[in-house]
């Protein structure tokens, strides 16, 4: 766990208590550390002490309001806040604050952080220098160990965690693209543009990947290593790392470590033995003419179609909650999908799509029926969960999801073996 010791004689009102406001408020509480604590919906057992509505918090006895990243700025609390002149940071911020030993290394873009922030994380483990892992990557930051001066910590950051801060310093910062996604919390491209570029606000090596306009035009307005699409084609095509989105992660990967002073040989051999990272392209195995493709993660259009430019005689399952920003963005990857067995909350929106794009499908209520139905019709293939949409109507994390779907395969993969 991060010390936070140091913020001891400070206090702080922590809204939100998912795992990371949960983490927050545990690693406060054991530093001695004064907070009050308050979610919408269910407040654990040992917090309820803590508690305190929004609406009966007097702001001015806080030094600052830390927001769990899932919860909006237009929260009563926030508004509360900024009436009072109350800074709001998260928990990153406040990892930061408490004075982190390690160096830092946070990565952003609408699409492949994941993978990226993996990535780095294995290339420094096989090189045996101490790293950890977090962020947005499943870790909430505050439970971290500190590897110390002679460590690196890695963080995914997403645009919520960015959004509650004035700007990380980092040893070194990426960001490898956008476009449209969480457009229901940022409201534009442009706002949410100006929220990724908040990664560079006070790092010192600085590196953009993407080939679209927002990080073109942030790479020259930040002074960034820009890399593009010709630097991304040294870097080959791996069962693990399949198409041009990964060339680009793995060439952001390999800069940031170039410029944190790493060999270059040392890099590529490291990032030769990765084996990429859970719900993401994920192949689950393969069974009676089957490829069984886990990418759960492909919560928006963009990923979506990286998934489904990938692999060759798709047979497509995806749907759930849509986001702000359309489905259009469709079409480039429908000439891989030979059908898509659609469910979920938008799964008639995304049937009008494919109906116009003359790709059949069937629309079902849940993913365990889209996925027998497939079995059923089907003759072989790859079977390829890649949603285009959040998980939230039916369950709780793309996480879930995607472990719903891999309780789907293991039949056919044992029986396979």
């Amino acid at each position: 766990m991060i010390d936070v010791s140091p913020l001891k004689g400070r206090a702080y009102y922590l809204v939100g208590l998912g795992k990371s406001g949960t983490a927050t408020a545990q690693a406060l509480q054991a530093a001695g550390v004064r907070i009050a604590v308050w979610d919408d919906r269910t407040i654990p057992d040992a917090l309820q002490t803590f508690a305190l509505k929004p609406g009966q918090a007097d702001y001015s006895g806080f030094d600052a309001l830390v927001l769990s990243p899932g919860v909006p700025l237009t929260h009563p609390s926030a508004g509360a806040a900024r009436a009072a002149g109350l800074e709001i940071i998260g928990d990153v911020e406040l990892a930061f604050r408490a004075g982190l030993k390690a160096r830092t290394i946070g990565i952003t873009g609408t699409n492949g952080k994941s993978t990226t922030t993996a990535l780095v994380h294995h290339v420094l483990s096989e090189l045996d220098v101490a790293a950890t892992i977090g962020g947005n990557f499943g870790t909430p930051t505050l439970t971290l160990s500190d590897p110390g001066e002679d460590g690196f910590i890695v963080l995914e950051l997403s645009s919520y965690q960015l959004d509650l801060s004035p700007g990380y310093p980092l040893a070194a910062a990426c960001l490898l693209n956008i476009t449209p996604d969480h457009l229901e919390r940022h409201g534009d491209l442009a706002t949410y543009a100006q929220v990724k570029a908040r990664i560079f606000g006070r790092a010192d090596i600085r590196v953009v990947t993407g080939k679209d306009a927002a990080s073109r035009a942030i790479a020259i307005d930040v002074n960034a290593t820009y890399l593009d699409v010709k630097d991304w084609a040294q870097f080959p095509e791996t069962p693990a790392l399949r198409g041009t989105h990964n060339q680009q992660n793995q060439a952001a990967a390999y800069t940031l470590l170039i410029a944190l002073g790493f060999d270059e040989t040392a890099v590529r051999g490291a990032m030769a033995t990765f084996k990429g990272i859970a719900h993401r392209q994920e192949i689950l195995g393969q069974a009676k003419g089957w490829t069984f493709v886990n990418d759960s993660k492909a919560t928006n259009v963009d990923s979506a179609v990286r998934a489904l430019q990938s692999f060759e005689n798709i047979h497509w399952l995806a749907g759930g909650l849509g986001k702000a920003g359309g489905l259009t963005g469709l079409y480039p990857g429908f000439k891989n999908v030979e059908k898509a067995y659609l469910f979920g909350k938008n799964a008639e929106a995304i049937a009008a799509i494919c109906d116009e794009a003359s790709v059949p499908f069937q629309v079902h209520d849940t993913l365990d029926q889209a996925f027998s139905d497939a079995m059923a019709r089907g003759q072989g293939g790859t079977l390829l969960l890649a949603p285009a949409a959040a998980s939230w109507d039916q369950f709780p994390s793309f996480e879930a999801r995607g472990e719903a779907f891999r309780a789907l395969v293991q039949p056919y993969v044992s029986e396979a073996a």
